[in-house]
């Protein structure tokens, strides 16, 4: 089943790759949406070997195409925040836009609820730090904002998203608003998002501009619209966008208000790369990375704890000084004389004879990438196969850490053995690694290489140098690690999976290792058919390509967990239309006659709407359903349906480990826990689990 006002959609299949002509601009490995209220803060960035880079007399900025300015060191990102607006923003919201602003480390709640008003047609999206209803105006907005006092009078930052719905008097309806807002909140921190739309836009933002004087800035979308900087309305309507549309329209907000409040334009003119991160091109860029200390202590939490390795310390700092001789111990980082910059993910490429994603060919087989420099390429297909059954980015500090011991354990036996002797030495440890795991050029002999024995043995020397010194810094410390945790990138090692619902070439999605291709069929989303790939994975479960690692993983952890999950997924259209017949008539609903689907989703908020099937609830019309693309799991425990209610299922195991748990591989129960879904007695389904809560 699936709500025509989605929650968050989770972002971009597997990252956003990256384009075969150079230079390439990486694309941050963050994406909205985070279950985690830290999982994608700057700190976590870092942790997880994130490249942050810092431009000379500016601010901080995430890797990422366009200016992205974070200013994690100024005061104003611990402004607290609150969002107000209609339809627009509701969108925006359900794209990630609270959450983005929080990433950025403002002062914001990123939940909220949905109440249904005026009749089950105008939605509201209310929180701590929001308040948005669709086909509101201004005047309607200040209204509802009188009843909310104590909630704004602490706020230092408003975000103010009004005017596409007419007021008849927007000078009167703009100042009754303000002057709900508290005296000490100055003009630049008030932010009115102006407006676009198919009609009359430009009367409508002539007011707001000539209502902001001395009252409040405004945020002009429109002209960013018009430059192509941001989407025009792609939802059918001249107003309204997709789903990807709202999140593409927040993540620009989110960055010019970033941008606004830090005094820097964001326009994407006049900017120059710096790895992954782009600054303004009058300022000189500083790589400052993640630093030394927090990659050298997280590696050598995993080399030592149990929970990862658990290797002497003599062993550990052996296998760490041949990291840092041949990456920094920098998970991002790319071979020096490599064609491409360093990035927080391996590069790929969709193969034209294949349809298959690979390493990208400017470095497949030829420049090393990561922690170990992984430069064959079977090895770098290796991580990347590797990341897709993790859901973790390439560029995870802890993924690469679990690939180098899976490398150990099922390739490198021999070396493994060696580091895990109880009496190794340091430079035992050091030389195993360079010459049988490594293997540089300066340790290859004639006739395989050109190095002499002089070369080698100062290579072996320099890096058992490396290795004593990491021991005399480290050997006294211990540092716990814990074993998969969450990636952000990966969204998530465990936090949101990288999907994109609404991508074209879907059907090139791989199947994750341990699970079998089905083949390509047709799914519907939105009530159109796409071209889809759906997986095997547990017993014949079919699901979608993009999400068959996440369920293989979920349903594995589950079963360690002494939890038995089974399910079904995929359903075909026909099977869609069965089950809407059969479900409208065990409510009493005659059901629509079709043909199917129909142009329009119809929904509780609008039962009677133009050129969509009649709603009955407890399933999605035909060709809306998250089922028909292989995106929702209906699950059994112990193979026993979970019970529908709320009530029920809350005390059934696998839904209270699925409550703890399944947010990690990017599937949420209806409605993302919402205490209104909850009690929604009609539209609950205790086993109904899906990417967005739908």
């Amino acid at each position: 089943m699936i709500k025509s006002l989605s929650r968050v959609f989770i972002a971009l299949f597997f990252i956003i790759y990256f384009a075969v002509v150079l230079p390439v601009n990486y694309a941050s490995a963050v994406t909205a949406g985070s279950s985690s209220t830290d999982d994608c803060s700057e700190a976590k960035l870092r942790a997880i070997g994130v490249t942050v880079s810092t431009c000379s007399g500016y601010t901080p900025c995430k890797p990422g195409g366009g200016v992205n300015f974070v200013n994690n060191n100024s005061a104003d990102q611990q402004k607290k925040v609150f969002v107000i607006g209609d339809s627009l923003t509701l969108g925006m919201v359900s794209g990630g836009l609270l959450q983005k602003l929080k990433d950025k480390t403002y002062d914001i709640q990123a939940s909220w609820d949905q109440l249904e008003e005026d009749d089950n047609i105008k939605p509201t999206y209310r929180g701590a730090s929001v308040e948005a209803t669709g086909g509101i105006n201004v005047a309607g907005t200040a209204t509802k904002l009188r009843s909310r006092a104590l909630d704004l009078k602490d706020v230092d930052l408003f975000i103010i998203a009004l005017g596409t719905n007419n007021d008849s008097d927007f000078p009167s309806a703009a100042t009754s608003l303000l002057d709900l807002l508290p005296d000490s909140v100055s003009k630049e921190n008030i932010l009115w998002v102006n407006t676009y739309f198919s009609g009359d836009y430009e009367g409508r933002n002539t007011a707001i501009q000539a209502a902001s004087a001395d009252k409040f800035t405004v945020i002009d979308i429109a002209s960013a619209v018009q430059a192509a900087e941001v989407q025009a309305p792609n939802g059918g309507d001249g107003i309204h966008y997709s789903p990807e549309g709202y999140k593409l329209r927040s993540t620009w907000l989110a960055d010019k208000i970033v941008a606004q409040q830090s005094g820097i334009s964001a326009s994407t003119e006049g900017v120059s790369p710096t790895g992954g991160c782009e600054c303004p091109a009058s300022s000189t860029p500083v790589e400052t990375g993640v630093s030394d200390q927090e990659r050298y202590r997280s590696a050598w939490g995993f080399l030592t704890s149990p929970a990862g390795m658990g290797l002497t310390p003599a062993a550990a700092a052996g296998l760490m000084g041949n990291l840092e001789a041949e990456s920094g111990i920098n998970p991002i980082n790319m071979q020096n004389d490599a064609p491409l910059p360093d990035g927080p993910e391996l590069p790929t490429e969709i193969e034209p004879e294949t349809g298959q994603r690979v390493v990208h060919s400017a470095i497949r087989g030829r420049y090393g990438y990561g922690i170990a420099q992984w430069t064959t390429a079977g090895r770098q297909t290796g991580l990347m196969n590797f990341a897709v059954e993790k859901n973790m980015s390439s560029g995870s500090m802890n993924l690469q850490l679990e690939f180098l011991k899976k490398e150990l354990v099922e390739r490198y036996a021999g070396v493994l053995a060696v580091l895990q002797k109880p009496t190794v030495t340091v430079n035992e440890a050091s030389d195993e690694v360079l010459l049988r795991f490594e293997i540089p050029a300066s340790v290859i002999l004639p006739p395989r290489g050109d190095s002499t024995p002089e070369k080698k043995a100062a290579s072996m020397r320099a890096r058992a140098e490396r290795g004593q010194r990491i021991l005399n810094e480290y050997g006294g410390q211990s540092i716990s690690y814990v074993a998969n945790e969450s990636s952000c990138a990966g969204v998530s090692g465990g936090a949101e999976g990288l999907i994109n619902p609404d991508d074209p070439n879907q059907a090139n999605a791989p199947c994750a290792s341990g699970t079998t291709e089905v083949g390509i069929i047709d799914g519907y989303r939105n009530g159109q058919p796409v071209k889809i790939k759906t997986c095997s994975v547990e017993d014949g479960l079919e699901v979608n390509a993009q999400v068959s690692g996440q369920v293989s993983a979920m349903f594995r952890d589950a079963r360690a967990a002494g939890v038995n999950l089974t399910a079904n997924s995929f359903r075909s259209l026909e099977d869609q239309i069965s089950r809407y017949i059969e479900v409208c008539g065990e409510k009493g609903i005659p059901p629509s006659s079709g043909p199917f689907p129909y142009p329009e989703q119809s929904s509780f908020k609008d039962p009677t709407k133009a050129n969509a099937a009649r709603y009955c609830p407890g399933v999605a019309n035909p060709g809306y359903s998250n089922h028909g693309m292989g995106f929702a799991l209906d699950i059994a425990c112990d193979d026993r349906l979970i019970d529908q209610t709320y009530a029920s299922a809350k005390n059934n195991k696998c839904w209270q480990w699925l409550n703890q748990n399944a947010q990690k591989y990017g599937f949420y129960e209806y409605g993302k826990g919402a205490e209104t879904s909850r009690n929604n007695i009609a539209a609950y389904e205790g086993w109904h689990w899906s990417i967005n809560g739908g």
